[in-house]
């Protein structure tokens, strides 16, 4: 994860210096299901949902690559709730970034997820959280912007294998082959661009 994040530094240093970038801070709501996919050894496979509330406060550089077209790196804490417990992440969202006007702009890309911690002592979660985002900005004021985003887990957050385990009191059916859950996040928020 060090590598990873040296890298995306060098990299914006880099786009800093052959062109004008800008940057800031956002933060806002997260609104998260856990999607649920259990496949069974016996009968069919069966999708649940798990629905929660969070945050996110993170920051963000914009590098001009076009005349409408940039490349947005973010670098965020983001915390995902569930019904019963939500989970704490350090995210790295990658974009590609579209302005047709000066008041809009749209975004799509991947967010690589690192699991830091959990609310709940329930130890499968994976340690990496992968998928694709999509959204938009609406830009109020030179500094001041409106953030929407949607967020599609590729990965999933948490595996389970061991079926002898116990979750909130319920023990889990050893009939089950594979437990998955994967993160669909809708999120809102603020942006203030100090440069």
């Amino acid at each position: 994860m060090k590598k990873y994040i040296l890298g995306l530094i060098l990299a914006v240093c880099f786009f800093a210096s052959q062109a004008q970038v800008s940057f800031g801070v956002k933060a806002g709501y997260n609104s998260n299901i856990y999607v649920t996919k259990v496949d069974y050894f016996v009968g069919p496979s069966t999708n649940e949902s798990s629905n929660g509330n969070g945050y996110f406060l993170g920051a963000f550089v914009k590098l001009p690559l076009l005349r409408k077209f940039s490349i947005t790196p973010e670098l965020q804490f983001s915390k995902r709730g569930g019904a019963y417990f939500s989970d704490n992440y350090l995210e790295l969202p990658v974009f590609a970034t579209f302005s047709p006007f000066k008041v809009v702009d749209f975004d799509l890309g991947v967010t690589t997820g690192f699991f830091l911690s959990s609310d709940i002592r329930f130890k499968v979660n994976n340690s990496f959280d992968f998928g694709l985002s999509s959204g938009f900005r609406i830009n109020l004021s030179k500094q001041f912007s409106l953030i929407g985003r949607y967020y599609l887990g590729i990965t999933p957050a948490r595996s389970i294998t061991d079926f002898n385990l116990t979750f909130n009191g319920i023990t889990l059916d050893p009939m089950t082959k594979s437990w998955d859950e994967y993160n669909r996040t809708i999120q809102f928020g603020i942006g203030y661009k100090i440069k």
